[in-house]
């Protein structure tokens, strides 16, 4: 979430939840996603 608001950069992000930096990117992705209601949810 943080990321999507520009609060924090994908790579804060990956360090804080010890991730690579490219995994964060895809949760932000999919996020923005489900906002606009590309991805329906189950």
């Amino acid at each position: 979430m943080d990321a999507i608001r520009d609060i924090k950069t994908v790579t804060e992000i990956a360090q804080e939840f010890g991730v690579h930096p490219t995994q964060a990117g895809h949760w932000t992705t999919i996020h923005r996603m489900r906002r606009r209601k590309y991805i329906v949810y189950s």
